[in-house]
This record gives C-alpha cells, structure tokens and sequence, in this order.
C-alpha cells in the first residue's frame, strides 16, 4: 500500500483493510483500482483480469 499512496500518490477512498477479508479501494486521476486479499473475491469482482 505505500507504493501506491506514498510514492504514487494515489488515495484511499475505501478502507476494508482491518476487516476478515481486507480489501480497499484507491484512486488516482479518475483511475480507480480495487485491491483484494482474497484471490476468489479479486476474481469475482475483476474477471476480466484473469484467464483460465
């Protein structure tokens, strides 16, 4: 998460992370990135990014 918010400057505009399944959204320039601990809720909600 620092990469993102610290050196890249992105923002946190949902904070999930202290939660069973820890997830929060960041933002940056219009660009909006979700991130996922849980592999299955990463591919349920993005399933354009995974093949096979």
């Amino acid at each position: 998460m620092p990469l993102f918010v610290d050196c890249l400057g992105f923002t946190i505009t949902h904070d999930e992370l202290h939660s069973h399944q820890p997830f929060c959204m960041i933002e940056k320039d219009g660009l909006r990135l979700n991130l996922f601990q849980n592999e299955h809720l990463a591919r349920e909600h993005n399933r354009r990014f995974f093949t096979g």
